[in-house]
């Protein structure tokens, strides 16, 4: 995932509803270990297939993330962040 820079508008234009649903379920998944390996990922793709070939790509772009979830979550364990509900409020 490369960010755009800041004067570039987002051309993403998903409520934020739908992407913090995402994001919980992403978290609820990380924190009760329901992922795969990434060696596994490719079971069953037909890589000339273009739909097929997306498949791959965003589950490697969800482990990122999950990987990315994972990490905010032992920082936050460690004490640095904040809570949940304060980060929700400054979405709003």
């Amino acid at each position: 995932m490369n960010p755009q820079p800041d004067n570039e508008p987002d051309n993403d234009d998903t409520p934020d509803e739908i992407i913090l649903e995402g994001i919980k379920e992403g978290l609820k998944q990380a924190i009760n270990g329901q992922t795969i390996p990434l060696s596994q990922m490719w079971e069953g793709i037909d890589v000339q297939d273009a739909e097929s070939y997306q498949q791959p790509l965003d589950k490697i772009e969800l482990l990122e993330s999950l990987a990315g979830i994972r990490k905010s979550l032992e920082e936050f364990e460690q004490g640095k962040g904040i809570p949940l509900n304060q980060a929700l409020a400054e979405f709003q």
